[in-house]
């Protein structure tokens, strides 16, 4: 089943890949288009257990392919969030296409923890990159900055709902602490980003809940 999941999934995947590394170029639409395709075909994977850590995979094959389409994800997020920012049209795209991948961030996430534990640190820049500044004076539309936030909050919310169930919630809040001090030269650049989760009331009862629930001594 996952080898036809994946067959079916290849030439998407390429099609936003090559482009990334610019030997392509896609139309906006077009792209928006196959990046709604791959957050569908990721909601099928988790919805009908395609892909399980249990499963035979031989050489991890299977699971490296997940972590390869992962790392791709996060580097269009980085893309969308870089880019537009002198071009309306072209940031209402970016807009767009970042709730997709946002969609399947939280798809793979969900799919198995250890696809993203390697760029956890990623994954939680990108998404309270997504989450509002203290002050936004961002000229995005309502629709647009609620969806994003929305769903950038979500995926950090998933995050700490994960590794609270694991145990692992040392691995989130040091992953959180290296995004805040990940470049020194933009301290406070950094400590807005932690400003960002921590006003964000939806997060911080998921922190406090996973920190009630850990077992003492933990």
């Amino acid at each position: 089943q996952f080898k036809f999941w994946r067959a079916l999934l290849e030439p998407m995947v390429l099609q936003v890949k090559d482009d990334k590394e610019e030997k392509s170029s896609i139309p906006s639409g077009v792209r928006l288009a196959i990046l709604h395709s791959i957050q569908v075909s990721l909601s099928v994977l988790l919805k009908y257990d395609l892909y399980l850590p249990s499963y035979p995979d031989p050489e991890q094959r299977n699971f490296a392919y997940l972590q390869t389409l992962s790392n791709i994800m996060l580097l269009c997020a980085e893309s969308c969030l870089t880019s537009g920012n002198d071009d309306v049209a072209l940031e209402s795209s970016s807009e767009q296409e970042l709730c997709e991948i946002l969609l399947s961030l939280q798809a793979l996430l969900q799919t198995n923890h250890h696809i993203l534990h390697g760029s956890l640190q990623r994954l939680l820049l990108v998404a309270a990159n997504c989450l509002p500044e203290i002050s936004d004076g961002s000229g995005k539309s309502e629709t647009e900055l609620a969806r994003q936030q929305q769903l950038g909050g979500d995926l950090i919310c998933s995050a700490v709902l994960t590794y609270s169930r694991l145990r692992q919630l040392e691995h989130l809040f040091a992953a959180l602490l290296i995004v805040q001090a990940r470049d020194q030269s933009e301290p406070s650049e950094a400590f807005s980003l932690l400003e960002r989760i921590i006003q964000d009331t939806r997060i911080l009862n998921e922190i406090r809940k996973a920190i009630l629930s850990c077992p003492q001594g933990q």
